[in-house]
C-alpha cells in the first residue's frame, strides 16, 4: 500500500501487516514529520496543516498495471527505499546508502528496494558489497593483537 506524508508528499510503500490495527507512528525521512498510518491506508497528522489539526488524508491505492503482452521495462528513478526494524525510509540515492554503510547506520541484514515492493538484503546488492568488505577488514585489523615489543 502507498502511504503519503501529509506535510511534504513523500511516498512510502508499506505492507498492511507492517502497521498496527489502531495505527502506527511513522516519521518521514525527507521532512521528519511524524504522522499515524493504519492498515486501511488512512494517514492522520496531528501537526498543523493549512491552519487545521487532525486532518485525515486517505492514501491513494497503488495503480493497477495495465495488461500487456510483454512486461514494460522498469524505469530507473534513482529512488531507493530502506527498511530497518519495521520502518521504511525514502533514500535519495546509492551514495547515501554507501555512506550510511560505512557509518554503520545500515546493516547487512537491512532491506532495500527500488520500487517499494520488491525487497533484497542490502548485503546482496553488488554495489554495496565493497563497503561491507571495508568494514570487515577494519574489524579484523582492530581485532589483531598488538605485537609485543622486543626486549632491548
Amino acid at each position: 500500500m502507498r502511504i503519503v506524508c501529509p506535510k511534504c508528499a513523500t511516498e512510502y510503500f508499506l505492507e498492511p501487516e507492517q502497521l498496527a490495527p489502531e495505527g502506527t507512528s511513522v516519521q518521514c525521512s525527507a521532512c521528519e514529520h511524524t504522522f499515524t498510518a493504519d492498515p486501511t491506508g488512512n494517514v492522520v497528522s496531528t501537526d498543523e496543516l493549512d491552519g487545521r489539526t487532525d486532518r485525515a488524508i486517505e492514501a491513494a491505492p497503488a495503480p493497477e498495471p495495465e495488461a500487456t503482452s510483454a512486461p514494460a521495462p522498469k524505469e530507473a528513478t534513482g529512488q531507493l527505499f530502506l527498511a530497518q526494524k519495521g520502518r521504511v525510509y525514502k533514500v535519495r540515492g546509492m551514495a547515501d546508502l554507501q555512506r550510511w554503510i560505512i557509518e554503520k547506520r545500515v546493516l547487512p541484514s537491512d532491506q532495500v528496494s527500488e520500487d517499494g515492493e520488491t525487497w533484497s538484503q542490502v548485503s546482496s546488492i553488488p554495489e554495496f558489497r565493497p563497503f561491507f568488505a571495508i568494514l570487515d577488514e577494519l574489524k579484523s585489523i582492530r581485532e589483531e593483537p598488538e605485537p609485543e615489543p622486543e626486549p632491548e
